[in-house]
């Protein structure tokens, strides 16, 4: 696992033998502004850039900061273009257990619209990544 990028919000790693680009928030990131943020999913982006992964995770369990709808527009305006550009094709989220900040997540993802990226929910991390693993597209069992 390759440490990309980390902060006191959110650290990111990617795993070259699977495809995959990790991003962890810490519970630091309750305190965050939108500016910052906006700074830290820059840097997510980037890692889509460079890593061209086929596979997401996002480990939000403690992600506090609720995501306001003006932002969310700006994910999907200026994050969620790379997903499709770079082609991945899976993106697992990790709830966070504050039930706002999971339903702000919840809607920022429905707020991007017809990407082609295949997004699910889990609270279980185990869950998450044989989800992840398995073939892009299989039906499931």
């Amino acid at each position: 696992m390759f440490n990309f990028y980390k902060s006191a919000n959110i650290s990111i790693q990617f795993d070259d033998e699977n495809s995959l680009l990790r991003a962890t928030w810490f519970s630091e990131s309750e305190n965050m502004t939108e500016e910052l943020l906006k700074k830290e999913l820059l840097y997510w982006a980037n890692g889509i850039k460079q890593f061209l992964p086929k596979r997401l995770l996002v480990d939000s369990r403690e992600f506090i900061f609720t995501i306001s709808p003006g932002m969310q527009i700006w994910m999907a305006e200026n994050i969620y273009p790379f997903y499709t550009k770079n082609e991945v094709k899976k993106q697992a989220f990790l709830v966070s257990n504050d039930f706002f900040a999971r339903i702000s997540i919840m809607q920022g993802v429905q707020e991007v619209g017809n990407i082609t990226t295949e997004s699910q929910f889990f609270e279980l991390e185990e869950q998450a990544l044989h989800w992840l693993m398995a073939e892009v597209n299989q039906p499931n069992p």
